[in-house]
């Protein structure tokens, strides 16, 4: 036996460890690349949380929607346009993202129509703004409308 083979029969040497390191990181970066283009897009997430209530005022109810990046009038977007027109949200929050191509502005203008009317809605333009192509004055016109 050499002395090679001999310290690799020991435990884990350093080609071993980067071998196994780089096949666990690539087996994790594939794993996230799957969640972030095929779970995540179409998972409609609701979460409740209470903002006062017995003992600390009245209850404020908000709805958030966020990171729609629009291409297509699909199933989660019916679906999210269901649970919005089943909450009793007061407060109607659209908290960025919700274009991120001046070619989907259009998809936005349909998916605000079709969204319930509430006595206030905010919206903020998100980090994909300023790549999107989207003037700021379309999509303030666009929520400025709905």
């Amino acid at each position: 036996m050499t002395p090679r083979r001999a310290a690799s029969a020991r435990g884990p040497t350093r080609r071993r460890l980067l071998v196994g390191t780089g096949l666990a990181g690539g087996g994790l970066a594939q794993a996230a690349a799957v969640d972030g283009f095929l779970v995540t897009p179409g998972r409609l997430q609701t979460t409740d949380h209470s903002l006062g209530g017995p003992g600390g005022g009245a209850i404020l109810r908000l709805a958030q929607v966020s990171d729609l990046h629009l291409r297509s009038m699909g199933l989660l977007e019916t679906r999210l346009l269901a649970a919005l027109h089943e909450s009793t949200a007061a407060l109607l929050l659209f908290t960025g993202d919700m274009v991120d191509r001046r070619v989907a502005l259009w998809r936005l203008e349909t998916f605000l129509r079709e969204c319930p009317p509430r006595p206030r809605r905010f919206a903020v333009r998100g980090s994909w703004g300023p790549w999107s192509g989207v003037p700021v004055a379309a999509f303030a016109g666009q929520f400025g409308r709905h």
